[in-house]
Parts: C-alpha cells; structure tokens; sequence
C-alpha cells in the first residue's frame, strides 16, 4: 500500500503536471485530495508544498487575489 506521504506527492505532481497543461480545473480537483489527505493524515509539510502550489495554480490562472491568500 502506498504511503500517505507518497500519495499526497503524487497528487501534487499530478496537478502540476495539469497546470503545465493548461487544465487548471484537474489541477485543483488533485490539490484538494492532496489537501485532504495531507490534512487527515496531519503532514503538515505536504500540506504546506499543496497549499503553495495552489498559489501557483491560482497564478497561472491570472486570479492575484487568490493566489496571495496561498503564498502568505
């Protein structure tokens, strides 16, 4: 079974690799599982590197307000 730390990189890297693509809605579909499980299973640092790259996400996608929240 894999690890959750695994699990919530693997997501991670499955949003990013969707934002890279243009499909900013799979990204954040992959960022919230990666949160949840991240938060469930209280990875704090995992939940740090998703909460960033939503920023990133909400960035790319042009919305600053957003974006802000997750980088402060």
């Amino acid at each position: 079974k894999q690890q959750p730390v695994g699990e919530v990189a693997a997501l991670n890297t499955l949003a990013m690799l969707a934002r890279r693509r243009g499909d900013y809605p799979t990204a954040a579909q992959r960022l919230r599982q990666a949160l949840a499980l991240a938060e469930a299973r209280q990875l704090l640092p995992s939940q740090a590197n998703t909460l960033s790259n939503f920023g990133i996400v909400y960035w790319n996608m042009g919305n600053l307000d957003d974006a802000r929240q997750y980088f402060y």
